[in-house]
């Protein structure tokens, strides 16, 4: 192709020089970072105060704002590494649980390398971290084959979710065996039989176990997209009679792995948090807390009742008219701090009304009425004490009234407990509000009968109204009411 050799004017060549000066480099220049839509907005969040610590070197972890745990932030070759403190370690002789919602930022296909939750009883307590980044997320050893597989962090267990393939001679080969995206898998990071070196294809190679398997049925589970701006909740419940801990991330099935507590950290008391890492692509990791393990333990429960004491669940029947009495409890059983800033919420069915004036409260303090304030149309909202080991047993109740209804309808009721350091719910209750009926009426003598003239005829027979406890009869006899 001929090369054009065109001139500038030289006014025009000086103002691109001016404009150049003013203006900003184009974004291809730099990485450009735009703020996700929910990064700060996770469904829950309690106060984290006291409960977590950074290693001293080589983490980028924060907490933001008292409430969100940053396991690194949103750009290139970060490292992370946040731990509870000695006072909130892990008791595996106990049973727990905790609950929690991640995020791994808005960058889909190019989001990297993603985070793990981890337990460990690593010598380095608080200050353990790998020093690994990318494929490493923080808590691996690193996979360059005939490298150390014992730098990683020591006497641990792992749930990684990874949202970065590494499966090439550029990312390393990591992730061999689990090539159809990201992924939730479970590990052992200490353990130097995690790591495989093997040659193939005149390359030395290093990958790693996947719930603790070789090979491509390894049962690691696919989430597809994790970085794309959405909160995932993930649960985990221990149990200490078994020993096996069962973890769930939201829209995928619940994963039990039984644990030789000894064998793998060497002691029933355990740190526990998160690690993570970006690479040359990066993604937003951040953790927002429900319930963490041993601050509050507590139990909370929703009954409803007719006006004879028996128990509406489980699919039972609700007249129209009928009157229902809701109890809600909550029983503070134990816990490193106590429960505070409680708020009960609930919101009820569209078919039920709230009997004004019917709350009431009682606590190991006394009884007492609750104003209807705390009533929004079919919302309530209600603050309750402060709950420890003297004020142990709260209780709300109140009355709502049955709604008509054209056809059965199924209906479902649960409540919130919102505290500043522990948030649950209740079970739901189901219950069947039922349709009104057409009064079922019998007459005992078979028709039909024929009465002479000013003959008497008394009819016997039942009357039964589903609707209508009383069975009260109204009538019209020639003209009279």
């Amino acid at each position: 192709m001929k090369k054009s050799n065109r001139k500038l004017p030289r006014a025009a060549l000086s103002l691109m020089l001016v404009m150049g000066l003013i203006l900003p480099s184009p974004g291809w220049l730099a990485p450009v970072h735009v703020k996700a839509a929910n990064n700060d907005n996770p469904p829950f969040k309690i106060d984290l105060t006291g409960i977590f610590v950074t290693p001293a070197t080589g983490s980028n972890s924060s907490v933001i704002g008292g409430n969100i745990v940053q396991v690194t932030p949103n750009t290139t070759n970060q490292k992370g590494g946040i731990w509870s403190t000695e006072a909130n370690k892990m008791d595996l002789t106990k049973d727990f649980k905790a609950s929690m919602y991640i995020y791994f930022g808005d960058r889909g296909a190019n989001a990297a390398d993603g985070m793990a939750f981890v337990m460990h009883n690593d010598s380095r307590g608080t200050n353990a971290i790998s020093p690994h980044s990318g494929s490493g997320l923080g808590v691996y050893a690193g996979q360059t084959h005939g490298s150390s597989k014992t730098d990683g962090i020591q006497k641990s267990f792992a749930v990684e979710f990874d949202t970065f393939i590494n499966n090439n001679v550029n990312d390393g080969y990591f992730d061999t065996n689990t090539t159809k995206g990201a992924h939730v898998a479970w590990s052992y990071p200490g353990q130097a039989e995690t790591y495989i070196d093997y040659y193939t294809s005149f390359q030395h190679r290093r990958t790693m176990k996947h719930n603790n398997i070789d090979g491509p049925n390894n049962g690691a589970q696919y989430p597809g997209n994790l970085s794309n701006d959405t909160w995932r909740k993930f649960t985990i419940n221990w149990n200490a009679t078994t020993s096996t801990l069962t973890y769930q991330l939201e829209g995928l099935s619940s994963v039990s792995i039984p644990i030789n507590v000894q064998d793998i950290f060497g002691a029933d008391q355990v740190y526990w948090g998160f690690t993570g890492s970006t690479g040359s692509r990066y993604q937003n990791n951040r953790v927002a807390f429900e319930e963490v393990p041993g601050l509050v333990n507590a139990e909370v429960k929703e009954t409803i009742t007719r006006k004879d004491g028996v128990v509406v669940d489980n699919g039972a029947l609700a007249n129209n008219g009928e009157e229902l009495t809701y109890t809600i409890n909550a029983k503070y059983l134990s816990g490193k701090q106590d429960w505070t800033d409680i708020i009960v919420k609930t919101v009820l069915n569209d078919h039920v009304s709230y009997v004004p004036g019917s709350m009431a409260i009682s606590s190991g303090d006394g009884s007492g009425e609750l104003d209807d304030s705390f009533w929004t149309g079919q919302s309530l909202a209600a603050s309750i004490p402060n709950m420890n080991t003297n004020r142990n047993d709260v209780t709300i109740s109140f009355k709502v009234k049955v709604n008509q209804v054209k056809v059965n309808t199924p209906v479902t009721e649960t409540v919130k407990f919102e505290g500043s350091n522990y948030i649950t719910n209740t079970h739901p209750v189901d219950y069947v509000i039922q349709a009104n009926n057409v009064p079922e009426v019998t007459i005992n003598e078979k028709g039909p009968i024929h009465l002479a003239v000013g003959e008497d005829y008394q009819a016997k027979g039942t009357w039964k109204d589903s609707d209508d406890s009383t069975n009260t009869l109204y009538y019209d006899l020639n003209g009279e009411f």
